[in-house]
């Protein structure tokens, strides 16, 4: 947490301190005795400057009976005192830091109740309560939510966004608020980080965007209870229905949602509308893997094709694109189409889907026995060359399904003779049993 820190100095009977942009008053408000309002101010800024903050406090409590119009920075000391007295009690659970936080409280009340209430005023209270954050966690949620209701962005800090976000998870579990209440508040906050560490990038400021990216994973921890595909779908559909031109927005759903594995359908939709835009190797690709899990073969093929235009796609991941839509086509008994890809992917593997799309065609193309043996004996020629790809249990069984030498004589024809292939237009050595 921030450490707000109050330069004590004497300085022409005034004190220097953390100021406020709530209150304008740069001259001091005597209450009509400046004599007794300088020496109640001098008597506790002594005390303070020597950081004996027991005798700071009863002379504080003087000098603000005195002159309680004096100056804001008279409650700014106020409370700075009382924060170091309850930083210094380590029983949190003890009357004495229980006392000492309800007395900077009740300087906090009396602040506003003569100079005004600011965001300025309402964040630092917020910060001073988290010092008894397993206590007054919801005390200090209420003034973060009224100051980030009116703080320009420019004056947010990367730690007022991990308090405030650390008070709400205290809310959500202690059931004073619902997980939709404490997702909205992570939505604001996270896209205030993405825009200060644009803006801190844009300035070259390296350390301002590191602790905005920090700030923004120790938020992520937070969400956890309610970091479910339900709780964020109610926040992402209808922004993304009310405006569905907004890239940034829609590359930080796919992002936030694809790690949680949602499957609604709007991950289909961000998806085809983030690669419209900056299509790329990995968009194509990742949307033929999705419409091929949807069964919807054809887009798959699509998008496949086009992610293999690029140059980022390797020779290896072509090989597995067009083996998995080979393998499809195999499936579906289109066989000429299969044996195609089969080339594609070369190699063993290759080989082998060829040798089971001839094999598997056999129920198209033979009308009788002697064609059947043709068949297979072409398959088992590509079995061969497949080589370790395919298992001897395998071409055992085309095998089985050969004629016998007595079989091809009645035929007219004899083991080693060349025939025709029938649909493939080869001509092969006729095997036999």
């Amino acid at each position: 947490m921030k450490k707000f820190i109050t330069a004590i100095a004497l300085l022409a009977g005034t004190v220097l301190g953390y100021g406020q942009e709530c209150s304008t008053q740069t001259e001091p408000n005597y209450n009509g005795d400046e004599a007794g309002c300088r020496q109640g101010i001098s008597l506790y800024t002594e005390f303070l400057k020597q950081e004996n903050f027991k005798d700071a406090s009863k002379e504080w409590w003087a000098a603000q009976k005195i002159c309680p119009q004096y100056k804001p920075l008279l409650y700014d000391n106020g409370v700075y005192i009382y924060k170091q007295l309850a930083k210094g009690v380590t029983d949190k659970k003890s009357p004495e830091f229980k006392n000492y936080m309800d007395s900077l409280n009740i300087i906090y009340d009396m602040w506003v109740k003569n100079f005004g209430d600011c965001y300025e005023i309402q964040m630092q209270r917020a910060h001073d309560n988290m010092i008894d954050e397993n206590a007054r966690y919801n005390k200090a949620f209420k003034f973060y939510e009224k100051a980030f209701e009116t703080i320009p962005q420019g004056k947010i800090q990367s730690y007022d966004a991990v308090y405030y976000f650390r008070a709400t998870y205290f809310m959500m579990s202690g059931k004073l608020i619902d997980c939709e209440k404490m997702m909205n508040i992570y939505e604001k906050l996270d896209l205030i980080s993405n825009e200060k560490i644009k803006s801190y990038e844009a300035a070259g400021n390296s350390g301002e965007v590191q602790n905005w990216k920090t700030a923004q994973q120790t938020m992520e921890t937070y969400i956890a209870p309610c970091a479910n595909c339900e709780q964020l779908l109610k926040i992402y559909k209808p922004k993304w229905e009310a405006d569905k031109t907004n890239l940034d927005f829609a590359k930080k759903t796919i992002e936030k949602l694809g790690k949680l594995n949602c499957e609604d359908p709007i991950m289909m939709e961000l998806a085809v509308f983030i690669d419209s835009k900056e299509s790329s190797y990995t968009t194509k690709k990742a949307l033929g893997d999705a419409f091929w899990g949807l069964g919807e073969y054809s887009k798959a093929k699509q998008y496949y094709e086009e992610a293999m235009a690029f140059e980022e796609c390797t020779d290896d991941a072509r090989k597995n694109i067009w083996k998995k839509i080979g393998e499809y086509e195999l499936k579906k008994g289109n066989y000429k189409a299969a044996f195609k890809y089969g080339g594609q992917v070369g190699g063993c593997d290759g080989k082998y889907m060829q040798a089971r799309a001839v094999a598997a065609s056999v129920g198209d193309c033979a009308s009788n026995k002697k064609s059947r043996t043709a068949l297979y004996s072409y398959a088992l020629d590509l079995a061969d060359e497949a080589g370790s790809c395919v298992s001897s249990s395998w071409k055992s069984g085309l095998v089985s399904q050969l004629s016998t030498v007595s079989e091809l004589f009645t035929d007219g024809i004899s083991k080693g003779d060349a025939v025709d292939v029938s649909c493939w237009g080869v001509k092969v050595k006729i095997r036999a049993q």
